[in-house]
């Protein structure tokens, strides 16, 4: 009887997981933005693949060529996600400003693809950017999946709590409605799940088998990458694994976190000529030079001011101007030799600093009066309501998670000792890192952009996912509970699934709530 469970069992977890995964491939397969010409569906996606296409078809870093050839924009790969800074040949230009690691990986895919079939990006969008989602989002998120069922079996006790958690991996979380959009998510959300199942089989389970150790790091460091709060949980799993094996986490899980954290700078300096990836060049450089002055007037520099600066290896030629930048900055910028330098006043001098902040040039988005979310929210206490069960909220979207917690609870109360330790570590990250997301300045108190949930939280699914497992065994044996949590799962399934044609939309909460302010109007 109990082998015949299993099967069937097993049976609907493949039916489950093929039934998502047709899903998501439909998804992929029928993609396109609005104007319907490329299946590139925002600025976010826009500026990884601009780069994917300038490393491959143009032999560059830079993606001047591919958002704006011949100097004028091209509308379907223009992106607001970018950065402007001096290259190797000495002159400024513009480059995606996410981290180059994630996709010069999906540019080796496009590079293979290429030479397999000779389909180039620029005249096949729909044919190589399917082909590569496939690739790069479809097969790992399946394959995460399969790690979410193993889970299940390994923390669930009942086939009701085993089979409702599988439901709830497999169409009631965010990590499926990414899959046809390339984002630095899915690949976080996937190194965290293989990082805590390995991790999981080695406490649980005693296996010490040197590529567990490895193959952890390695997840971990992935996740890291791709998620900078991430770091704070290959730090705590490098901890629990520690106390287990001191030897093996070290050499086996240091190796491959160390691994990781090689490509990742040795991607950036080779980009960007600086191990800080873009999003760290949001200020001033080191100084160069104090000028005796205590202001300079707009325009042309005086000869002496040019010789001060020459004196101090910096410089410039005799088209070298005193303007603001876009942001405000007064700053010397010299078309001829393209060097841009600070001026931050000191009393009566004034000092002149290196230019590092990337994100202020002309015409640059994140420098002008910002719309919608990007304006941020203004009163903290109401950004975190929002956050926690508002428009943008990981519970109100998501109630699956209320499941969690009880789950969480129920560990720390009568859990084994490893079961204990990964409720205390589940809830440390999640307080953690919501707490260090809602205590963000203005500027950051965006949301995540428009998008379909409170997308930063999304790589704490699979913490979520194991405890959803636990609170599921226990709640579930009760008819009431039963039906609350089945009312929990449609509702995360609906959240899940309205944006899935575009999870860079907002969330349907959002959206009725604009709709409800317009009626009112």
């Amino acid at each position: 009887m109990t082998n015949e469970a299993t099967r069937l069992r097993w049976l609907v977890y493949g039916m489950l997981i093929m039934a998502s995964g047709g899903g998501m491939a439909a998804r992929i397969f029928s993609v396109q933005s609005k104007s319907r010409k490329t299946p590139l569906l925002s600025a976010n996606d826009r500026s990884r693949w601009s780069m994917i296409r300038a490393v491959v078809d143009e032999r560059q870093f830079h993606i001047d060529d591919v958002i704006m050839p011949n100097g004028k924009r091209d509308r379907e790969w223009y992106t607001i996600d970018m950065v402007r800074h001096r290259g190797p040949d000495g002159k400024e230009h513009y480059y995606s400003s996410k981290p180059p690691l994630f996709p010069l990986v999906v540019a080796a895919e496009y590079a293979a693809l290429q030479r397999a079939t000779g389909l180039r990006i620029a005249e096949r969008p729909y044919y190589v950017v399917r082909v590569l989602l496939v690739i790069t989002n479809l097969v790992p998120i399946l394959f995460y999946l399969w790690l979410a069922v193993l889970l299940c079996e390994r923390l669930g006790t009942t086939d009701t709590a085993r089979l409702f958690c599988a439901a709830a991996a497999c169409f009631g979380t965010f990590t499926t409605t990414y899959a046809n959009t390339l984002n630095n998510h899915v690949p976080a959300v996937i190194g965290v799940m293989g990082a805590l199942y390995l991790a999981i089989t080695i406490w649980q389970d005693d296996r010490r088998e040197w590529w567990r150790f490895l193959v952890a790091g390695l997840c971990a460091g992935v996740a890291a990458a791709n998620e900078l709060p991430a770091l704070s949980f290959l730090c705590l799993t490098g901890a629990a694994l520690l106390c287990k094996a001191p030897v093996k986490t070290i050499i086996g899980y240091g190796g491959g976190v160390a691994a990781i954290a090689a490509a990742f700078f040795a991607a950036t300096l080779t980009v960007h000529d600086s191990w800080r990836p873009p999003y760290a060049h949001r200020s001033n450089g080191e100084e160069r030079v104090v000028l005796d002055v205590p202001e300079l007037p707009d325009g042309p520099l005086a000869a002496e001011i040019r010789e001060q600066f020459s004196q101090a290896d910096c410089p410039l030629g005799e088209a070298a101007v005193v303007r603001n930048s876009a942001g405000g900055q007064r700053q010397v910028w010299d078309e001829e030799s393209q060097n841009r330098f600070a001026l931050v006043a000191n009393g009566q001098q004034l000092r002149v600093l290196n230019w590092d902040n990337w994100y202020d040039y002309d015409r640059s988005y994140w420098m002008q009066d910002k719309k919608g979310v990007d304006k941020g929210e203004p009163d903290q206490a109401t950004y975190a309501v929002h956050v926690l069960v508002g428009h943008h909220g990981v519970f109100s979207l998501t109630p699956l998670w209320l499941i969690s917690i009880w789950g969480v609870g129920c560990w720390l109360v009568a859990g084994k000792p490893w079961q204990r330790g990964l409720a205390f570590s589940i809830a440390l990250l999640t307080v953690v890192c919501l707490g260090f997301y809602l205590a963000r300045p203005l500027a950051d108190r965006n949301y995540g952009g428009v998008n379909c949930g409170f997308r930063w939280a999304i790589w704490l699914i699979p913490l979520w996912f194991a405890a959803l497992v636990r609170g599921a065994d226990n709640l579930l044996s009760s008819r009431v509970c039963r039906a609350v949590a089945l009312l929990f799962l449609a509702a995360s399934v609906f959240s899940a699934q309205f944006a899935a044609a575009n999870p860079w939309t907002h969330p349907w909460v959002y959206q009725y709530w604009q709709y409800l302010e317009w009626i009112v109007e």
